[in-house]
């Protein structure tokens, strides 16, 4: 194929494949419509770089342009899709969220009035940046109907400034939970 014929070719593949990334840019934050805005973009990416070679070609006759220009382009193809993989790894091992700091969230609950501690906390993403939440809750002697307004609290803390829209609260007596785990004895092992 001549030189002019792939410039020619990468040109419109450029220009489709950065339409469609353009109309994709916005909507990124989404892991699925992340991985197509970098599929497009790669393809972009490669496109442009058919133009450069095919333009080499054209004005040096040195063929070896194309392949070395696929190789610096499948570097960064590499590089992208292993970030994809990583972040849909961690949705699929229910991770901690990298950009939510675990402490602060402890912190922000036990700041409610009412609250005495917080343990057994774990915060996950169920896809595309809608959060969970699981925890236990310590809180003084009160009646279960008490906790309503702490529950409500809580949970607006939670998803104003964590966007934590899931969360599964357990409230428990302080007085009623254990520091630790009691011991177990070799008299209390044989049974």
């Amino acid at each position: 194929m001549s030189g002019a014929t792939v410039a020619i070719v990468g040109v419109v593949a450029l220009v489709i494949n950065s339409a469609i990334a353009i109309t994709l840019f916005g909507h990124r934050h989404d892991l699925n419509i992340r991985s197509a805005f970098v599929h497009q973009v790669s393809d972009a990416g490669v496109s442009l770089g058919v133009v450069v070679a095919g333009i080499i070609i054209i004005f040096t006759r040195w063929y070896y342009a194309d392949p070395v220009i696929a190789i610096f382009i499948s570097l960064f193809i590499f590089r992208a899709a292993y970030v994809i993989i990583r972040d849909a790894t961690d949705v699929l091992l229910e991770s901690v969220p990298s950009h939510i700091d675990l402490d602060k969230v402890q912190s922000t609950i036990e700041s409610m009035p009412g609250v005495e501690a917080v343990h057994h906390l774990h915060v996950w993403e169920l896809g595309s940046g809608v959060y969970a939440l699981s925890g236990h809750v310590e809180v003084e002697d009160r009646q279960v109907s008490a906790c309503s307004n702490l529950m409500r609290d809580i949970t607006t803390a939670l998803r104003d400034k964590y966007n934590i829209v899931h969360p599964t609260i357990q409230i428990e007596c302080a007085t009623a939970c254990p520091v630790s785990p009691p011991a177990v004895g070799p008299e209390d092992a044989s049974g």
